[in-house]
């Protein structure tokens, strides 16, 4: 397979089969052949032996370095020269002795193909590396009289050469197969259990941080059940309306596909009317913060409210969040001021032109320093609450991003937050 993660997965392995058979097979094998050149060609004894004695020298020399050698394509190389290196004696005998009688049956064919068929080797080098060991074979049949004694014995070896050579690429077909099927499905399969688990965990840890403030606001009404009038009514039905939607976002997640869920396209888009939507939120809120002595205040510029396109549960989750931050940083007694509006110059020029609907949520909290504020938005970075998750922020800048719109956050140490979205606004 020509994947980049399968050579490297495969690398590691490659290279230990590699030098367990040079260092431990191919070095010895090549030093023990030797007895059987000097018995069958005994004028070679001493000039076989040297070559023999280099021969294994340069094997365990290869194979020492096999865990050095990088890109994995060299690695073939290496195994390549190394079935050479071993083979080439033994070839140099068969073609000075002129006879291929009793040679082979040394074994160095069968030494050879072992190396290139359990080896994750490329078809390509799996014929040069045949080719290599096999050449003396067709030189000498070629070179071999039709009356030649030995002649019998060359159609013996050739057809036994034939059959080894057919058995060792059908097994590495299909070995070859196997081993890519077998990583494409481990990869798979790993791929999607972590996307699974990882969404999970990230969808619960965002409903547990979303669902505290609907709860946090049901609360509070059903303290003052007795009597409730239909304003009341009104923000129990947004409250319990958002929890519904929660829900329905799990199932939905659930339930789309990968590629759906990394763009987060978990509820279609939709106009709304920004300044409604910003009304019963606030509605909701201050009846919420009324436990705490805390105010939060709604100033809208907009005579129709302006609309634009988002997903209006994620939309009031988003605020709802930013809004619990202001509030956490307020003390006993303070306002946060939510304002609609439009964009200044400034703003539009530092947007591209357009015009836009900015919302701001500002409180007059403890703030935060500057090299606080550059982290704020990052995934899981959460600044003076011992138990925060990090997601909200992130969360929301993630949303606002994906409705092609902009978070900003300004802060002071001791001064108080604001935080502006910035929305293309829809006629």
């Amino acid at each position: 397979m020509d994947s980049q993660d399968f050579d490297r997965e495969l690398e590691v392995e490659f290279k230990g089969k590699l030098r367990s058979i040079l260092l431990y097979l191919a070095a010895p094998l090549t030093l023990f052949f030797w007895v059987a050149d000097s018995q069958m060609v005994p004028q070679l004894k001493w000039t076989t032996l040297v070559l023999r004695i280099t021969s294994a020298g340069i094997v365990t020399v290869l194979a020492l370095a096999a865990y050095h050698v990088r890109p994995l394509y060299n690695v073939y190389r290496y195994t390549l020269l190394s079935v050479f290196v071993v083979a080439l004696p033994l070839q140099v005998t068969i073609v000075l002795s002129n006879d291929i009688s009793m040679l082979y049956i040394g074994g160095i064919h069968t030494l050879g193909l072992a190396a290139l068929i359990f080896f994750p080797m490329p078809q390509t080098y799996f014929l040069v590396g045949a080719a290599i060991i096999y050449w003396p074979l067709v030189y000498m049949l070629a070179k071999t009289s039709i009356s030649s004694s030995s002649m019998g014995i060359a159609v013996y070896h050739s057809m036994h050469t034939l059959y080894v050579l057919i058995i060792a690429y059908s097994i590495k077909n299909i070995q070859q197969r196997l081993r890519e099927r077998e990583f494409i499905g481990r990869q798979r399969l790993t791929s999607e259990v972590q996307l699974r688990e990882s969404l999970y965990r990230q969808v619960s840890r965002q409903v547990a941080h979303d669902i505290q403030s609907p709860i946090s606001a049901l609360k509070s009404v059903f303290k003052m059940a007795d009597g409730l009038n239909r304003d009341l009514w009104k923000i129990v039905n947004s409250s319990v309306q958002r929890i519904e939607d929660i829900a329905v976002d799990i199932q939905n997640i659930a339930k789309r596909e990968a590629d759906e869920l990394y763009q987060n396209r978990i509820e279609p888009l939709t106009q709304n009317n920004v300044g409604e939507l910003l009304q019963t939120l606030v509605e909701e809120k201050r009846l919420e913060y009324s436990n705490e002595a805390i105010k939060i205040d709604f100033r809208s510029e907009l005579k129709d409210g302006g609309k634009i396109v988002c997903q209006k549960s994620v939309f009031s989750r988003v605020v709802s969040n930013i809004c619990n931050n202001a509030k956490e940083a307020s003390k006993a007694g303070d306002t946060i001021q939510v304002n609609l509006r439009e964009s200044t110059s400034g703003e539009q020029d530092r947007e591209g032109g357009s015009k836009l609907i900015v919302i701001e949520i500002k409180d007059n909290g403890s703030g935060m320093p500057t090299e606080i504020l550059k982290n704020i938005g990052k995934k899981g970075f959460s600044y003076n609450k011992p138990f925060g998750s990090g997601l909200g922020v992130h969360y929301a800048k993630e949303a606002i991003e994906r409705w092609n719109g902009t978070l900003q956050i300004d802060s002071s140490l001791s001064k108080g937050t604001t935080v502006r979205i910035l929305l293309r606004g829809e006629s």
